[in-house]
């Protein structure tokens, strides 16, 4: 797909870094990463108004403080520690490299079982203990539910919380109250977001390769594609930099925010070799029940790194 990827990449201001890594082999690209699907921080500005910060935090620090300050109000956060698998995965990644900790180096080596990953576990636990009781069971879409419902007011989600609501009626009010805000940010210093990429592939035994090629470039030309981004609402996000300014991120100011999630996140390999390795650690929710674990009080910190490590070094072998 080296053609079709230089082609569009030359006309529409190149490719974002993680999209162009994780549909990469060595110089060749293996597919063409159609969209990003972002998710961000969604709350109720009134709890947080009430809870004392008119500012959604940039810093951990700040994130943990307003969590507590939400469950103290009975107006509080949530976010999953059970098997979803863009929600968990999503919001434990970032918080993991958030503390400059990852599951392996550059060169593959496992190396979760370390004093960072011990703070990041540390600081789950006191986060998670502000939370709405029963997100140990949560898929990804118990959060929406129970945002819609009126019992969670900050989680991480994509744009399609706010769209229910939106368009819903009976939701106004809580549409209104709905706002988006970018993930805090770590001791590392930069953001450290694992967002879903969504690549298009065109098989190699097809017998129509030109065909096929030809169709992917189409959708991503600005006739088709701006149309479709707008159609998605903001739950697909643009991997080809000159749609920063498709309409869609200006039609609705809480739209902006996902307008950069493609830009900021990592790959999900973090600052490993995105691959089978990778998505396989991600599928098998490694890093998600090592969390887990800890916060329920199923294993203590020291044991649950053991587990994922042993876990991780099954894959990375």
């Amino acid at each position: 797909m080296n053609d079709v990827a230089d082609y569009l990449g030359t006309k529409y201001g190149g490719w974002t870094d993680a999209a162009a890594k994780t549909c990469k082999l060595g110089n060749d690209w293996l597919g063409i990463p159609v969209a990003t699907n972002g998710g961000y921080m969604t709350y109720r500005k009134s709890a947080t108004d009430k809870a004392g910060f008119k500012e959604f935090p940039k810093d951990f620090p700040g994130f943990l403080e307003m969590c507590k300050a939400l469950k103290a109000n009975n107006t509080p956060a949530g976010f999953a520690l059970g098997h979803a698998s863009g929600d968990a995965n999503g919001w434990l990644h970032w918080l993991l490299w958030g503390h400059n900790a990852w599951t392996v180096d550059k060169d593959d080596k496992v190396i979760i079982n370390s004093p960072e990953t011990m703070k990041a576990l540390e600081y789950a636990k006191a986060l998670s203990e502000t939370f709405i009781p029963g997100v140990a069971s949560w898929n990804d879409s118990s959060n929406n539910k129970a945002f819609l419902a009126g019992e969670l007011y900050c989680t991480l989600n994509g744009i399609s919380i706010y769209v229910a609501a939106k368009t819903d009626p009976t939701k106004k009010e809580l549409a209104e109250d709905t706002y988006h805000a970018l993930h805090p940010i770590g001791p590392i210093g930069k953001p450290t977001e694992l967002q879903l990429a969504f690549p298009i592939l065109a098989f190699n035994f097809t017998k129509y390769p030109n065909a096929a090629k030809a169709f992917v470039a189409f959708m991503l030309e600005k006739a088709q594609y701006d149309k479709w981004l707008d159609g998605a609402q903001g739950y697909l996000t643009q991997t080809l930099n000159a749609y920063e300014s498709a309409p869609v991120w200006t039609a609705d100011p809480k739209n902006a925010v996902f307008a950069q999630a493609s830009k900021r996140t990592l790959p999900a390999s973090g600052i490993g070799t995105p691959g089978e390795k990778a998505a396989t650690a991600i599928a098998d929710f490694i890093v998600v029940d090592m969390f887990a674990n800890y916060c329920t009080g199923a294993k203590d910190a020291k044991a649950a790194m053991v587990e994922a490590e042993r876990q991780l070094k099954r894959i990375y072998r």
